[in-house]
């Protein structure tokens, strides 16, 4: 009987340890998202900041709001794992942030977000 007792307590323990093992990761990823969040947060206002610059500055360095969007894509490089968790659409908006700055700086009917797209091939 006491073996049976200290089993079912050593199964117990291993449950137990198992679900906090699940919540710290699960704390992990959330932690890691916010900053994340507070990282992308960052270079969209930078990217804003560029591109209301661009009207000030020579049109050879436009490209440079473009800059922050491979910096962001170097950092998913170096740490592949943060991507598996964030995903792509980070940078689809830092790209879409971009356009958009450099398009008000130049001529903003230059740059129009495609309400429908069709694509019909015959």
């Amino acid at each position: 009987m006491n073996s049976s007792a200290g089993r079912r307590q050593r199964q117990r323990a291993n449950r137990r340890s198992k679900r906090q093992r699940v919540t710290r990761h699960a704390y992990r990823i959330e932690q890691l998202r916010k900053i994340w969040n507070e990282k992308v947060q960052g270079w969209l206002e930078e990217i804003d900041r560029r591109g209301r610059n661009l009207q000030l500055i020579k049109p050879d360095r436009k490209l440079q709001v473009f800059d922050i969007v491979d910096d962001a894509q170097r950092y998913l490089r170096i740490h592949p794992r943060i991507k598996n968790i964030v995903g792509d659409g980070a940078l689809a908006t830092l790209r879409h942030a971009a356009a958009k700055a450099i398009s008000r700086a130049t001529e903003p009917s230059l740059y129009r977000p495609v309400g429908h797209y069709s694509n019909n091939r015959l």
